[in-house]
């Protein structure tokens, strides 16, 4: 994982609550009061929704692999379009993609999602989720 669990709850925190002052401004909320903490939010809720695209891709990629390894088990016409050679093509595509999603996409958006929520966490919080999550003690 690219983010600690603590660091994700945070992130989900501040998206949720972008989302319940937009709803607000919507409703006819004051925009003096509420447009400078979402405007602080904006940015976080922008990268939560481009990193809930790729996890929908992600997902959708590992279906289609899933069902993809199933096809040799299928019967009938559909069975009988598919080659070996078709099945292996298809698979090392999925691969490739699912590998540019780990590799090339999620790592900078977590630098991101990281660099995003700094500014807007309080100093305490800050020392909590940046710091070492276990101490071990050799003797």
């Amino acid at each position: 994982e690219y983010l600690s669990s603590a660091m994700r709850n945070r992130i989900k925190a501040k998206k949720a609550r972008h989302d319940e002052l937009m709803k607000k401004l919507q409703e006819g909320g004051d925009q003096t009061a509420l447009g400078k903490e979402v405007s602080q939010l904006s940015g976080i809720s922008t990268l939560c929704d481009k990193l809930a695209e790729i996890n929908e891709a992600r997902d959708a990629l590992l279906e289609l692999k899933e069902e993809t390894s199933l096809i040799e088990f299928l019967e009938g016409p559909k069975a009988e379009s598919w080659t070996k050679e078709d099945t292996e093509e298809l698979m090392a595509d999925i691969n490739a993609e699912l590998a540019d999603i780990e590799c090339e996409k999620l790592p900078p958006l977590a630098q991101k999602l990281m660099k995003a929520i700094v500014p807007v966490l309080n100093p305490e919080d800050l020392d909590d989720l940046t710091s070492s999550d276990a101490v071990i003690d050799i003797r």
